[in-house]
């Protein structure tokens, strides 16, 4: 996924055929069965700092063993690994 300045990129479970540029569908990847939201998760792109932030996801986003507040932005780093509700989701970037 490539992100410009001030952009917002949504994970979680959508409809096939229906996913527009900014979101991105976990199905292929086990989302159902791991308990991932249709609307899980965001990433953001806000200067140099990648956040994410929780979408009110009902079995959680947890970086580093710790559940995120929802709606709260947390800064990512290269190589953090997220877990949305079970499935896990590594975060890399340059």
């Amino acid at each position: 996924v490539v992100m410009k300045d001030n952009s917002t990129v949504t994970l979680g479970r959508f409809d096939t055929g229906t996913v527009p540029n900014e979101e991105i569908d976990l199905i292929p990847y086990g989302a159902i069965d791991r308990g991932v939201s249709r609307r899980h998760c965001k990433i953001q792109l806000q200067g140099n700092h990648l956040h994410v932030i929780d979408l009110q996801s009902t079995n959680g986003t947890f970086l580093a063993g710790v559940r995120l507040n929802p709606n709260e932005a947390t800064v990512l780093r290269k190589g953090d690994e997220l877990l949305l509700g079970r499935l896990a989701v590594q975060v890399l970037f340059r």
